[in-house]
Parts: structure tokens; C-alpha cells; sequence
């Protein structure tokens, strides 16, 4: 019985669009898809922004979130094609019409992944009077060679756990050591 109160609790507060006194940063993802493109969005200090991304296809709301005017604001954004709302301030409606000093880009952003291994996404700068100037920015990512899976003790004052697995290399008892990759990404725009 006490069940049914905390979830319309929950249903409630979860569908709450971004009230006065928003925190900088992510305030929802819809999508259910993880975020891993960038988005940066500069602006001058005091031009509080409210951020809404929607589906370009469905028109469905997909990702909210407040930047605060003047700070550093980057977000990582699920894969898609999104058509992108800055309202001014930190209160806004995701049904309402274009409000007055709201910034919509002209045509929707593409967040995909792009040639070997980048993650395509957008800086948007709002600092300049006028209009939003738009560049790409992305994360690329390779592999590295993780030494210590090798198994190699040479050059090591103290042992570690690759020095047994050397050892045991070394005795014959395995063929060959398997080697393990680490993920390093970089800002490649």
C-alpha cells in the first residue's frame, strides 16, 4: 500500500521541467541510450541558458539540462539527429512556442560516430551578438598497449603481479602472454 504513494511521487517529480534554481549541468535523458558525444555551449557570464534537445524525426523530447552563464558547459549526448532549444534563463516548457531571446538552430545536429573511432559532436558559441556560431568537436579514441599484461619483469625495483605471470611464461607453462588494450580518448577538433 505504501508503494503506490512513493511511485506518483516519483512519476511526478520526474516529469518537473527545469524550475528557478536549477544546478549547472545535465538535468535529464530520456532516451534511454547511453551519452557519449560531445556538446560544449559557451555563453557570456549573467546568460543563463535552459538546453532542450529534441528527436529531429520524432519530435520527442530527449535531453534537458542548465548552463549557467559565463561557466564552462559541456555535456555528452546520446547518438542521433537533434534539433536544439537554448531559452533564456533557467525556467522553460518543452511544449511552449519560441520564446523571446530563445536561440533554435536552423537545422538539426547529427551526434554519430564518424571514420575510425570519432565520436562526432558540436561546440555552439553564444557569446558573439546575433547568432549561434556552430563548429564540430570531437572525441577520438585509440588503444594502447597495456605493457604489464606482456608479463615482462625486466626494469621493475619491486614485483608486481605481471612478474608471476612472466615467471610462469618463462617456465613454459603458457604459450604466449595475451596482451590488454586500454581505451585513451582526446579531443580531436
Amino acid at each position: 500500500m505504501t508503494r503506490f504513494p512513493i511511485l506518483a511521487l516519483t512519476a511526478v517529480l520526474a516529469a518537473q521541467p527545469a524550475a528557478a534554481g536549477s544546478d549547472h549541468g545535465l538535468l535529464w535523458n530520456r532516451t534511454g541510450l547511453p551519452a557519449v558525444f560531445p556538446l560544449q555551449v559557451q555563453t557570456l557570464a549573467g546568460d543563463d541558458r535552459s538546453l532542450l534537445l529534441t528527436d529531429a524525426a520524432t519530435g520527442e523530447v530527449a535531453l534537458a539540462a542548465f548552463i549557467e552563464g559565463g561557466r564552462f558547459f559541456r555535456v555528452l549526448v546520446p547518438p542521433g539527429s537533434y534539433r536544439v532549444r537554448l531559452a533564456p534563463g533557467d525556467v522553460w516548457d518543452e511544449d511552449a512556442e519560441q520564446q523571446t531571446g530563445a536561440v533554435e538552430l536552423p537545422s538539426p545536429l547529427t551526434f554519430e560516430i564518424t571514420g575510425a573511432r570519432r565520436k562526432a559532436g558540436y561546440r555552439i558559441d553564444l557569446r558573439e551578438a546575433g547568432e549561434a556560431q556552430i563548429t564540430s568537436q570531437g572525441i577520438c579514441q585509440t588503444l594502447r598497449l597495456n605493457p604489464d599484461s606482456l608479463g615482462q619483469p625486466w626494469g621493475r625495483a619491486q614485483p608486481t603481479e605481471s612478474d608471476a605471470r612472466a615467471a610462469v611464461l618463462l617456465r613454459g607453462d603458457e604459450r604466449f602472454p595475451v596482451p590488454e588494450y586500454d581505451v585513451v580518448s582526446r579531443p580531436c577538433d
